[in-house]
């Protein structure tokens, strides 16, 4: 004896058991359950399962998996790869690269058809050496150079270690790619959002490699990022400015009692509470989630005709939930708060040891019935006076939160009233604005949030100066079914577009647009100036793209 376990068998046994003698082992066990019974059956050919195992590396050719499919022996195939993706060593049953499970008249028969079989899968792969999650990193790591790195996709890791840094990767199930265990030092697969869950993970990394900083450049990280900070004393942006800026009712209030500008806002708790804030503050107000991002579940109440239709779509969003976008955030408690009138900006700022440098105003384009963002541009066209009390604003507002390190992405709307915060966050500005901020100043922000904490950048002493202009476009179209999209390619290749992101794949359904998750894309361009950028966008997208959208009607 080995071992036993009071429990079924591991590599699809059970299958195998079923399509050798017809007897459903895992049906019986709950067949058992309600008083029914369970009568093994003799083999009446074997089934047998083979794994795949493949040098290690990234795959530059895959061919031959809708093959093995067709084939009437076949009864399973599992290879959860595709080109581009990246082999990892198989060091244990966790890490094998797949399987085909297989039916045949004795054991020798079904061993040649599965071996048979698995030649047909054809993989070819780049490297044959990876690094991926391991024990322990694979040279020594220097505690003044270690960064704990939460969350997040997989540039920045890149960038990290291009600037010389070890990186202890605490990363989501749900975001995890193989190359980031490729380029992190230490890999930890955890749900970071769960405090209970990341502290002791954190303090077991600091025991271990006595990491010198913590952050993280994604929303769901920022908050836990600032719980290590503070567990640490490591400086940098801790909880309480972080959930400020996440929580923003906190911030409202916070923002309310420190003497700074702000508007009017409430916890919504009921329909009557909608009608209650609209005779104490005046129509218009908004009502929005406390602590979501993207426009989601943000609505407009114009008057005492809007409360129920506003009230019935808020029910809506709560059973509904996050369906698109980061479904790591849940819907719960919203917020009721003045309407901001004027114009929209977004400004991108880098905080050095408390002094603020503002290095981008983007101006934002948008349009119809929504708060959805329809566009960016930079430089931002402003009057200098304006954009004087854009930036003087932004100073105070991060002085009140109390961001003193880091990167920041403040939108805020020039009213009638002066410029006033809409909402703030201690990380880079979303939709491609960090590359629009390369293109049209020059400054790389991730390199800088990065390189910062470890004294590898110079603090910039004065805003910087535009070199050129950018301008970032959603795709839209009307709602229906998108039958096919064409000059993708072409646009990819223009010497003047900086990305083309694009969520709509053929066979998708577009619906109404009603927030930042219901854009087809976004492409983004560069130019001398800001007018020629904002038009050569516009004309791309009308000369260039061509989504095909599908209908009743048409």
């Amino acid at each position: 004896m080995v071992e036993s376990q009071a429990r079924l068998g591991g590599d699809r046994i059970p299958a195998l058991i079923r399509l050798a003698t017809g007897f459903d082992i895992e049906g019986a066990v709950f067949d058992l359950l309600v008083g029914g019974t369970a009568e093994p059956a003799p083999a009446e050919r074997t089934a047998a399962i083979s794994f795949f195992a493949f040098p290690p590396g990234r795959i530059t050719r895959l061919e031959g998996v809708a093959d093995l499919e067709a084939l009437p022996h076949v009864h399973g195939v599992r290879f959860p790869f595709a080109e581009g993706d990246v082999l990892p060593p198989t060091r244990h049953s966790g890490s094998r690269h797949g399987h085909v499970i297989v039916t045949g008249g004795t054991a020798e028969e079904a061993e040649r058809l599965a071996a048979e079989t698995k030649a047909l899968l054809r993989v070819e792969t780049g490297s044959a050496v990876l690094n991926a999650v391991r024990a322990a990193p694979a040279a020594p790591m220097r505690p003044e150079r270690t960064l704990l790195l939460i969350g997040h996709l997989t540039e920045p890791v890149r960038i990290a270690k291009e600037l010389g840094l070890n990186v202890i990767l605490v990363q989501h199930k749900e975001k995890f790619q193989p190359e980031q265990a490729e380029l992190a030092d230490v890999t930890l697969i955890a749900d970071y959002t769960d405090w209970s869950v990341l502290e002791p993970l954190a303090r077991a990394a600091h025991t271990i490699w006595d990491f010198s900083a913590a952050l993280s450049l994604t929303e769901p990280g920022l908050e836990p990022a600032g719980r290590v900070n503070d567990l640490f004393g490591l400086g940098g942006t801790g909880f309480e400015p972080a959930r400020l800026l996440r929580d923003k009712l906190a911030m409202r209030r916070h923002l309310a009692a420190a003497g700074a500008p702000t508007v009017a806002a409430e916890p919504l708790t009921d329909r009557d509470s909608l009608a209650a804030f609209g005779a104490a503050h005046g129509y218009p107000f908004v009502v929005k989630p406390v602590d979501l991002t993207a426009g989601f579940a943000l609505f407009q109440v114009t008057g005492p005709q809007d409360v129920d239709g506003v009230w019935e779509r808020i029910g809506e969003a709560r059973r509904t939930g996050m369906d698109r976008g980061s479904t790591m955030y849940a819907v719960t408690e919203f917020l009721m708060e003045q309407y901001i009138d004027g114009p929209e900006f977004s400004i991108e700022a880098f905080s050095f040891h408390g002094r603020h440098t503002v290095v981008a105003v983007t101006e934002k384009l948008t349009g119809g019935g929504h708060f959805v963002e329809l566009g960016h541009a930079q430089p931002a066209r402003l009057d200098p006076a304006d954009e004087q009390r854009v930036v003087e604003a932004v100073g105070e507002f991060l002085d009140a939160i109390g961001i003193t390190d880091g990167p920041s992405h403040t939108e805020l709307r020039l009213s009638s009233r002066g410029p006033l915060v809409i909402e703030g966050h201690n990380r880079l500005g979303g939709d491609r604005i960090p590359e629009l901020v390369q293109a049209a100043y020059g400054v790389d922000l991730t390199r800088y949030a990065l390189a910062w904490p470890f004294g590898l950048v110079e603090p910039m002493t004065e805003r910087p100066k535009p070199i050129a202009a950018g301008c970032v476009r959603g795709i839209v179209g009307r709602p229906g079914r998108v039958a096919a999209i064409t000059g993708a390619d072409e646009l990819r290749a223009h010497p003047s577009v900086l990305a083309l992101d694009l969520a709509a794949r053929p066979g998708a359904v577009i619906r109404p647009i009603q927030d930042n998750w219901d854009r087809l894309g976004l492409l983004a361009v560069t130019a001398a100036g800001t007018d020629e950028a904002v038009g050569l966008c516009e004309e791309l997208l009308a000369t260039v793209l061509t989504v095909s959208i599908e209908d009743e009607d048409r």
